[in-house]
């Protein structure tokens, strides 16, 4: 019994940080990830610290821009299992990208407008942010899943390390920089998550192979096993 249970915990997958890298597509998932994870961060509370700048009434603005976060998670419940994830979370980065370049150039005289513009923008990168948290897991195999979304992740705290600084150093050249630099980053993420993967109905991959190679090329090797192995197939003795 003892020499069996030592058999079985030597079988096991141990996570590594080069398991995120080793890989083309591994890597590729774990870099445009990260970068999500950045930006989210970025966007996200740059917007909301953007409120204390713009001269208007602190507490309604703040109120007005919270709110539109209830529609962004109902959005997000309509859409993922409808449309898939790729495409909305993709949507999400554009079209809050969009927003904070469209509401820099509006001048202050249209405040409403603008206001309205802005919301559009928090409720993009709301929507963004949740969905990189669901997107990240479905991506890793499971040996490697934890690791990878904590490594993934750790990019939000330098996010939220790093807006504040964008914001208030940026704003102090023009107020509508901050706006303009948040809508660039957004943008580049929404371009990078069209490159992964649709993850909707798909099994959770268990090992990085799965995540390689696609099941049509595994089938295809399987058969040229099986060809291989079968010595009266005329095909294998040519």
């Amino acid at each position: 019994m003892f020499q069996k249970l030592t058999d079985d915990e030597g079988v096991c997958t141990t996570a590594s940080l080069l398991d995120l890298f080793r890989t083309p597509k591994m890597r590729k998932h774990t870099l445009i990830l990260m970068f999500n994870w950045f930006t989210s961060a970025v966007v996200y509370q740059g917007l909301i610290m953007r409120v204390g700048i713009t001269g208007g009434n602190v507490y309604i603005d703040f109120l007005i821009s919270g709110l539109v976060e209830f529609p962004a998670a109902f959005l997000i419940l309509l859409t993922i299992e409808r449309i898939g994830r790729r495409l909305p979370f993709a949507a999400a980065n554009i079209v809050a990208g969009a927003s904070c370049v469209t509401a820099a150039f509006i001048p202050d005289s249209m405040f409403w407008f603008k206001t309205v513009v802005a919301c559009i923008g928090r409720l993009g990168i709301t929507m963004a942010f949740e969905m990189v948290v669901f997107v990240n897991t479905e991506l890793y195999p499971t040996f490697v899943r934890n690791l990878g979304v904590s490594v993934c992740s750790s990019l939000c705290d330098i996010g939220g390390i790093v807006s504040p600084f964008l914001l208030y150093r940026l704003a102090a050249i023009w107020l509508e920089l901050p706006l303009i630099i948040f809508g660039a980053l957004a943008f580049i993420a929404g371009g990078l998550v069209l490159l992964l993967p649709e993850t909707r109905g798909a099994p959770l991959p268990d090992t990085i192979d799965d995540i390689e190679v696609p099941d049509w090329k595994k089938e295809n090797r399987q058969m040229k096993k099986l060809l291989k192995m079968d010595p009266t197939n005329k095909e294998t003795t040519v």
